[in-house]
């Protein structure tokens, strides 16, 4: 009986199955194909999902060890870039020949903090009026006045400050002055070759300071309606972030008996109204 029961639902199932394959067999073949396809996407989706999480992660891992590498190479370049700020304009050593180097600390400042500054060193150790001084980043001013134990500095700040310059990189002759706490180039002519970031730096023409120094570096360049340049510079040396300067001595260059004669020969040849003691 029961083997009877089960052939007749075994039939049941084979009618069945025969009926949907007749049906499915009129059907469009796009619809079909979706029919057959359905099951093995729906086993496949957590197969498509691993692998596209899979290459995600190794682009996300690549993209990272990218960043990575370029975070290390700007903590390179910025060191380097430190680095380079705090190397000196210049070596003291190398104006040891020519001049005596004084260390001087910065004891009082104008109201200004900028324009004029007290340094302990006067009179008694050899200090003059108009010794150039610097710092090792380059020009800071000039001694404008001194006692016996201290000294007044006239920086560039100083509305009466004027110091012979030119552009390092074409020899063009100008002056530094500061108006309004701005420093400005003087006596450009029109058809000058400069440009923004060009160095100024300090001529020997008015013989007060060394050959060479950095003063600061061109900021803004305007032309004027009137073809005159306005032009302003960047000081090389911060003077709100130094507590000490450099003031240098010219050392006397010793000219020989047969030289110095020959010399004012000369001159007395030229100048017969003077007379010079030999």
């Amino acid at each position: 009986m029961v083997s009877k029961k089960r052939v007749e639902k075994e039939k049941y199932l084979s009618l069945i199955f025969i009926f949907l394959s007749l049906i499915i067999l009129f059907f469009p073949k796009d619809f079909k194909l979706k029919i057959f396809l359905f099951p093995n996407s729906l086993l496949l989706k957590p197969l498509i999902i691993t692998k596209q999480f899979l290459l995600s992660l190794k682009n996300y891992q690549k993209e990272r060890n990218y960043l990575y590498e370029l975070f290390l190479k700007q903590n390179l370049i910025l060191a380097q870039l430190k680095k380079i700020s705090n190397i000196p304009s210049f070596s003291i050593e190398s104006l040891e020949n020519s001049y005596i180097i004084r260390r001087a600390n910065i004891i009082s400042r104008d109201n200004s903090l900028k324009k004029y500054l007290v340094v302990d060193k006067g009179l008694k150790d050899s200090i003059m009026v108009n010794f150039p001084v610097i710092s090792l980043k380059g020009v800071v001013g000039k001694v404008i006045a001194c006692s016996d134990r201290i000294s007044v500095v006239e920086t560039f700040y100083s509305p009466y400050s004027k110091i012979s310059a030119k552009i390092q990189r074409n020899n063009y002759l100008t002056c530094v002055v500061c108006k309004q706490d701005v420093l400005y180039l003087d006596y450009l002519d029109e058809t000058v070759d400069i440009m923004e970031n060009d160095t100024i730096i300090s001529t020997e023409i008015g013989g007060i300071f060394p050959e060479g120094l950095k003063i600061g570096v061109v900021k803004k360049v305007e032309k004027k309606t009137t073809g005159i340049l306005n032009v302003t510079i960047e000081p090389c040396v911060d003077l709100l972030k130094i507590d000490d300067v450099y003031i240098l001595q010219r050392r006397e260059q010793k000219i020989k008996r047969d030289e110095l004669e020959i010399l004012l020969k000369q001159l007395e040849l030229k100048l017969p109204e003077i007379k010079f003691v030999k």
